[in-house]
């Protein structure tokens, strides 16, 4: 091998560690609980100058996708920004090897195959938090994306009197737990592309033979009927402020009636398995056209900003109990 040749290689190897090193690092403090005798880690993020003895904050759990971990949501949400901004906490569990335990029996994932309590690790993570980082108890929030969407709706449906408000962006709820009655009505934000080949629109498999899921349709007239919510939506083309992005985004929105709580439903038309307002590098590009996920990235909404102001205004003194 010449030297130019092992020049190259090196360089290679150079920008892949430091790659591997960006996707691994994380900003804020790194947190440890013991759940059923498993080792469980979660990021802990706050603004560097909170007064934090003195002004209670509110609290975001941000859950990754299949396959990811909480720095790579970190990195890729956006939502740090946003604590910095509005005094939020925000916290980024890791999955038991990569993969959340939403109930769809997934029979590929360790979490699946040997039914790894997810909800009680989420549930034990506020109790902990809350204490620690002078949390407001009403003002907790959960969201995910793909697996960790499908975790926040099981997390919502099984202890949403923890929460004040869940958000689920290209998911569903488990088929498994559909008739499941959730502990509260809960404000809920689901958001979904309708050209997703990896969980599809219409629900089913996911992927290959990864359990099976409500289709985006019937996960939201599940919050719908269970909220207490008026059927008929108000509808609203948002506008498209990148026309060359190939989406289009339909906002409904499912007033809450006198004892429920609001459901709020993006339709990204064209969109693909992917985060609104996150631009897809070309690795990424490949992978979605090598597994065959389809659609577009959405650029005319940000994901973390519209789930924030979904939330912000959320509280949970304002739930009533519908299903008791």
């Amino acid at each position: 091998m010449n030297l130019k040749k092992i020049m190259l290689l090196i360089s290679a190897i150079v920008v892949m560690l430091i790659f591997i090193s960006k996707c691994y690092s994380y900003d804020g403090i790194k947190e440890f609980i013991i759940v059923d005798g498993l080792k469980r880690e979660y990021i802990v993020f706050q603004k560097e100058d909170r007064d934090g003895p003195h002004e209670k904050a509110p609290l975001l759990i941000v859950l990754h996708g299949g396959g990811g971990n909480g720095a790579k949501m970190q990195k890729m949400s956006g939502f740090d920004a946003i604590a910095r901004h509005e005094n939020l906490v925000t916290i980024y569990p890791d999955a038991v090897k990569n993969h959340w335990n939403d109930k769809r029996n997934d029979c590929n994932t360790y979490a699946h195959k040997n039914n790894i309590d997810d909800v009680e690790f989420l549930s034990k993570i506020i109790d902990e938090v809350k204490v620690k980082y002078n949390i407001d108890e009403s003002r907790v929030y959960i969201a995910g994306v793909s697996n960790g969407g499908m975790m926040a709706h099981l997390f919502a449906i099984e202890k949403g009197g923890q929460i004040a408000a869940m958000a689920s962006v290209i998911a569903g709820i488990a088929e498994n737990i559909k008739d499941k009655k959730p502990a509260a009505a809960l404000p809920v934000l689901i958001i979904n592309g309708d050209k997703d080949m990896l969980v599809k629109w219409d629900g089913g498999v996911v992927a290959q033979n990864r359990g099976k899921i409500l289709g985006a349709r019937k996960s939201v007239e599940f919050w719908v009927n269970n909220n207490g919510c008026k059927k008929t939506p108000l509808v609203e083309r948002l506008g498209d402020k990148d026309p060359g992005d190939g989406t289009v985004v339909i906002k409904e929105t499912y007033a809450a009636s006198d004892k429920g709580a609001e459901v709020v439903f993006y339709i990204i038309k064209g969109g693909g398995h992917c985060w609104p307002g996150k631009k897809a590098g070309l690795l990424y590009k490949w992978l979605i056209s090598k597994n065959g996920e389809g659609g577009s990235v959405c650029m005319d909404i940000n994901a973390a900003d519209e789930i924030w102001n979904f939330f912000k205004t959320k509280k949970s003194a304002h739930i009533f109990q519908v299903n008791k």
